[in-house]
């Protein structure tokens, strides 16, 4: 990953890293990929994709390692995702409530290309503690961090929800668990099961999200006929419209996109959280 030069600022590289998972019944992950890779080239980024079969488990770990190590100071990093989200219930949950320990009733997560391969002992998905381990990494060498996830986060998926005009949900319906204790003792282990490394309490990293914690995120057909995350599609047209104007920051980003999506076929609300008030992809604010 070697990265592109900020004419601005000769010190600070343009890096990012897009993840697609296109699986089960999603069909405009590929799309969502190549146009957000597109946006972002167009703004100077070198940008390095995975997607399906280099977007196992293992691959988007490495693929996070190598975007840490070799990110410098000052840099610019957006991290994008687009696929399926899950969420199960901690199964931790219930012996920490008789234990007087605060932890999240569900765990969420994303779902690579390999989660269905995954075994007793080996479960196959991101989960949100390792994500958000992996951006305090991120921000502890550079503040310039935007993370981009058009998936469904939901903790209260039920088999059957129905979508206002239709439409393909982005979350994955009743995951297996086989294998999620031994991956998190694994995690704890390792150090990565902090009750600090959570995106909502990073204060430098900019969070676009596709929907509420508590709602499903879906593709459509867009205007153009083609299969999109109603969310990225929103996304892409508010950043074309704004061009290369240095007076936007994220939260008028996230507050127009949020406007085009609830004016498609989608029940989600968009948000930006964390730094919402910087301009974009630098770390001045308005």
């Amino acid at each position: 990953m070697i990265g592109t030069r900020d004419a601005r600022r000769p010190h600070m590289t343009r890096r990012a890293l897009v993840i697609g998972c296109q699986t089960g019944v999603l069909n405009g992950v590929l799309n969502d990929v190549a146009r957000m890779t597109a946006m972002l080239s167009s703004h100077g980024f070198d940008v390095h994709s995975i997607t399906q079969r280099d977007a196992t488990r293992e691959g988007i770990l490495a693929a996070f390692d190598s975007l840490i190590a070799h990110t410098r100071p000052d840099d610019a990093v957006v991290v994008y995702y687009s696929g399926h989200g899950a969420s199960v219930r901690n199964p931790d949950y219930l012996r920490a409530a008789r234990e007087g320990r605060v932890v999240p009733a569900n765990i969420r997560m994303i779902v690579p290309f390999d989660k269905p391969e995954g075994s007793d002992k080996d479960f196959r998905a991101v989960l949100s503690y390792e994500l958000s381990a992996f951006f305090w990494q991120l921000t502890g060498v550079t503040r310039n961090v935007t993370a981009i996830f058009d998936c469904c986060y939901s903790g209260k998926m039920a088999r059957g929800h129905e979508t206002r005009g239709g439409g393909t949900p982005k979350c994955l319906l009743n995951p297996s668990t086989h294998g999620l204790e031994a991956t998190l003792r694994h995690l704890d282990g390792t150090g990565r099961l902090l009750d600090a490394a959570n995106p909502e309490g990073n204060p430098d990293t900019v969070r676009l999200v596709a929907s509420r914690p508590d709602e499903i995120a879906i593709e459509y057909k867009n205007a153009a006929g083609e299969d999109a995350g109603v969310f990225t599609d929103a996304l892409l047209a508010v950043l074309a419209e704004t061009g290369d104007r240095d007076d936007v920051t994220w939260k008028d980003v996230g507050a127009l996109a949020r406007k085009r999506v609830l004016e498609a076929p989608s029940d989600q609300h968009p948000d930006v959280e964390g730094a919402a008030d910087r301009l974009l992809f630098r770390i001045e604010t308005r």
